[in-house]
């Protein structure tokens, strides 16, 4: 009797210990991400979530209330009922909203705000109507000039160098956006430079099954309404996709309102769901097992990577110009990443596999260390910008004198 009252109590308290056990290591995930925090000193994460408490909310606000609408992003339309839009009209915006009064990001100088231009780009409008374009930027974030004034972000220096310039970035986008908006944009604007901009966070995985790649790579998504043959300042969007921005307009609305009125309780849950997976336990890990073994790194760059490459390489091929292929590394304080310096290596090897020109502004933004990046997050300062648009003004100019010699 005694031997089976001790079967019952362990096979009870087995699991009962198992719970105790997991929840003590919820705990330690809990005090473990502030014992990393202090021996990091004054933490990333803390400054991004104090500025988006004390500033961000009040300029988000403030914008609306004037009439700025939210940016629409392309890298939304991968996902959810955005990826529904885009399949039911069989087409995908490449842009943020056209011609609309739109309000950015701030990290320490302000709040973006600006009017879009005809087709959802951050330029004057008139551009597209000028002729002898010197370049088409194309990039995400750092290429659409987050989170800086138009003079300074990266386009707008190489402006005041003298060069004219389309920016076709936005934030969140990804390799393949690139490669589409190269096919889609670059191919009309017949630029002398097609400069591919670059970021560590690029080197993402699985984009063949991205609709982008389906919609503009395999296949031929209508974009414009017209052959635009008297030039991109012709062409107008089609009447699919100017459905989906009038609708994808009312659903970024509701998600602002919803987000708005649950935001404090879907803090609470993302914190107890953060640490309920052991986040920071096994995030350590991660960061531990990457810097002592290469078995995590790719030794092949990513498919998205290599067609964003391939697309700029091979249209300036037969459109008579120049690519140019530009990497931008991250922060080590603001985003830490033990895989970016060998995605720059695959990077270069690719592009210059395929003839193109490769640029890594890793050493040029070292010198200026933390100042090269924003003072409350993880994009370029103004410094940071300068300096980039520099090398590639630098790097055009020679490029210009051998094409002369040739």
């Amino acid at each position: 009797m005694s031997e089976q009252k001790n079967k019952t109590v362990v096979f009870f308290a087995f699991p009962i210990v198992m719970i105790i056990w997991y929840f003590a290591f919820v705990a330690f995930d809990y005090v473990f991400e502030f014992i990393v925090m202090s021996n990091l000193g004054i933490q990333a994460h803390e400054i991004e979530q104090l500025r988006q408490d004390s500033e961000d909310k009040t300029l988000i606000t403030e914008a609306r209330n004037l009439g700025f609408k939210s940016l629409l992003f392309p890298s939304l339309y991968d996902s959810g009922k955005w990826k529904e839009l885009a399949l039911s009209y069989h087409v995908a915006p490449l842009g943020p909203q056209p011609i609309t009064m739109l309000y950015g990001c701030n990290e320490g100088y302000g709040q973006v705000r600006y009017k879009s231009d005809r087709f959802g780009f951050r330029n004057d409008d008139s551009l597209w109507d000028a002729k002898n374009i010197d370049i088409a930027l194309v990039g995400d974030s750092f290429v659409h000039g987050a989170c800086v004034d138009e003079d300074k972000t990266i386009g707008g220096r190489l402006t005041s160098l003298g060069f004219k310039v389309l920016n076709l970035g936005t934030g969140g986008n990804s390799p393949i956006h690139y490669a589409a908006i190269t096919k889609i944009f670059a191919a009309k604007i017949k630029p002398s430079y097609i400069i591919v901009v670059f970021y560590a966070n690029d080197n993402v995985q699985d984009e063949f099954s991205s609709i982008y790649n389906k919609l503009f790579i395999l296949n031929e998504a209508k974009y414009f309404k017209n052959d635009c043959d008297n030039g991109i300042g012709q062409c107008e969007l089609s009447d699919n996709l100017q459905s989906i921005y009038k609708e994808s307009d009312r659903l970024i609305v509701a998600e602002l309102d919803k987000n708005g009125k649950t935001e404090p309780v879907a803090k609470l849950i993302d914190r107890i769901t953060y640490h309920a997976k052991l986040s920071t336990i096994r995030g350590a890990l991660f960061q531990l097992l990457s810097r002592t073994t290469k078995a995590f790194a790719h030794e092949e760059l990513p498919y998205g990577s290599k067609v964003a490459i391939e697309t700029a390489i091979n249209l300036c091929e037969t459109a008579h110009c120049v690519p140019l292929l530009v990497y931008i590394p991250n922060s080590e304080f603001w985003r830490p990443d033990p895989y970016s310096k060998n995605y720059a290596k695959l990077l270069k090897q690719h592009a210059e596999n395929h003839g193109g020109v490769f640029l890594d502004m890793t050493s040029p933004l070292a010198p200026l260390g933390l100042q090269a990046y924003a003072i409350k997050g993880p994009h370029l300062s103004p410094d940071g910008y300068k300096i980039v648009a520099s090398e590639i003004g630098q790097a055009l100019r020679v490029r210009s004198r051998m094409l002369l010699n040739e």
